[in-house]
């Protein structure tokens, strides 16, 4: 009886091992499943974020090439103007150097006139002095001379009428220069105001063309943008697209490995109780660990519990992710979303040691009153 009983031990300590072993395997795999899930739900996340903000680019981009598109077309139209106000200004800038030069001939003319007026002049002021002497001469020579007094007298008369003659045609010419020197002065004074006009319209000539040639460059660059931001707006087309396929795979594969999860959840449940029927050195027992607030990722809290249980020693049956319930989230919302459970035997001396005493003192003090919500099997220890 007792040899059979102890064949019977060692058989369910083989069955045991070897269950403990698959259930190792198991856990690996599911471990796995479960943080390639998280990288891929995380790489999901980040393609429909850049998805969002690519497209945020592309309509910010045809926004800026309509704005520009209008400046643009407003440039065309300004230049369009200015081109037009030069070439006005170039027609009034030929007038009035057409009109600068009539004056100029005028004057010249006038100026002609004046000096000819001037010598008709001389010559007459040199008659009327010559007449005044022929008559000096001939009142004294009538004065000693009686016989001759008659023809003298009628001499005197002719000469005295000539001088007066002379003095009106000198008056009248005075007069014709004085008129030629005032429209002289006139045209000078119409001369000094186109040339004033030609210097006003050169100067906003030369404003025009700048003004011009600023609108140019800025039509260009506004082409240039345009063209930049075409590109742009292409690429960032190209990217979504390349996001959204990325997306589409990863949401296959996450499905694929949610599959493959459900299984190895399956098989896990089954494991601790056939576990537990090898003897009476077993009592089933978890522990939660939640995340904290710096803890953004799910795979940087799997790091974490990974690495805590490591250097404690801790020997884990199973580890499973649970998603916290709404009660949860009302009592701590920075722990909502997913935590990780591990179930372990307590009657394990491995599990005895201070160090896991400690650790998990430590993640009961993180988890708080959350642990004892989500602890609703009542055959389980809450250490």
């Amino acid at each position: 009886m007792q040899q059979r009983a102890e064949e019977e031990r060692q058989q369910a300590e083989a069955e045991k091992a070897a269950l403990a072993k698959s259930r190792d395997l198991v856990q690996q795999q599911f471990m796995q499943a479960e943080q390639q899930i998280a990288e891929l739900q995380w790489s999901k996340a980040k393609a429909e974020g850049d998805i969002q903000e690519l497209s945020g680019q592309k309509e910010q981009a045809e926004k800026q090439i309509a704005e520009l598109a209008s400046t643009k077309a407003d440039a065309e139209k300004q230049v369009s103007q200015l081109q037009g106000d030069k070439a006005s200004a170039d027609k009034e800038l030929e007038e009035l150097n057409a009109s600068r030069a009539a004056a100029d001939k005028e004057i010249a003319e006038l100026q002609g006139q004046s000096e000819e007026l001037e010598q008709e002049m001389g010559a007459l002021k040199s008659q009327k002095a010559e007449g005044e002497k022929e008559i000096s001469a001939l009142k004294g020579k009538n004065s000693n001379l009686k016989t001759d007094k008659a023809g003298s007298k009628l001499r005197i008369v002719k000469l005295q009428t000539q001088k007066q003659n002379s003095e009106k045609t000198i008056t009248a010419l005075e007069e014709r220069k004085k008129n030629a020197e005032q429209q002289i002065d006139e045209l000078e004074g119409k001369k000094t105001q186109a040339e004033g006009e030609i210097s006003d319209l050169q100067t906003k000539q030369a404003q025009k063309e700048k003004e011009i040639t600023d609108m140019q460059e800025k039509e260009k660059e506004a082409a240039a943008q345009i063209t930049a931001l075409e590109d742009e707006k292409v690429s960032a087309e190209e990217q979504v697209t390349a996001l959204k396929t990325t997306k589409q795979v990863n949401e296959q594969k996450i499905a694929q490995l949610q599959g493959v999860q459900e299984d190895l959840t399956q098989t896990l449940q089954n494991v601790p109780w056939k576990l537990k029927a090898g003897g009476g050195d077993f009592q089933l027992g978890f522990a939660n660990f939640m995340p904290q607030s710096f803890e953004e990722q799910f795979t940087v809290l799997v790091q974490r519990a990974k690495e805590q249980m490591k250097g404690a020693g801790f020997k884990m049956l199973s580890a499973e992710t649970v998603a916290t319930s709404s009660a949860v989230d009302d009592i701590n919302p920075a722990r909502a979303g997913q935590f990780v459970r591990v179930w372990y035997n307590t009657k394990d001396a491995a599990n005895q040691t201070d160090k896991v005493k400690q650790m998990l003192e430590n993640a009961k003090k993180v988890s708080g009153p959350d642990q004892l919500r989500e602890a609703t099997n009542g055959c389980c220890s809450v250490q």
